[in-house]
């Protein structure tokens, strides 16, 4: 099966803290606002192996205008059944806090 022809299920910041169930082989994309003209970008602070990242991107908004706010979109692809959770820092990398976080609890069904 072609990365084209495997289902998609998406995901946003008013899905965080809810569970997300997806089938083995399908792909997960997650897609969070953020600003990196302001230095602000999300991070995937922790994986624990039920998925893969294939990309992370910024989308910037339409119509595109310089400092103007857009999205960065997280695909990952669905290696094993099991529980896990990932997460999501929003930050400046120069400074040590974060302004946000974000979780996801992921159930890859068997």
């Amino acid at each position: 099966m072609s990365a084209e022809d495997k289902p998609l299920k998406l995901a946003g910041e008013k899905d965080a803290g809810k569970t997300i169930t997806l089938e083995r082989e399908e792909t997960l994309r997650i897609v969070l606002p953020e600003n990196p003209t302001a230095g602000y970008r999300w991070r995937l602070d922790r994986n624990p192996g039920l998925l893969e990242l294939k990309q992370s991107r910024f989308r910037p908004a339409a119509p595109r205008r310089s400092g103007a706010a857009g999205e960065r979109i997280f695909e990952f692809s669905s290696r094993r059944g099991g529980r896990a959770r990932i997460f999501f820092s929003y930050l400046r990398t120069w400074e040590k806090r974060s302004l946000k976080k974000v979780s996801f609890a992921i159930e890859v069904r068997p």
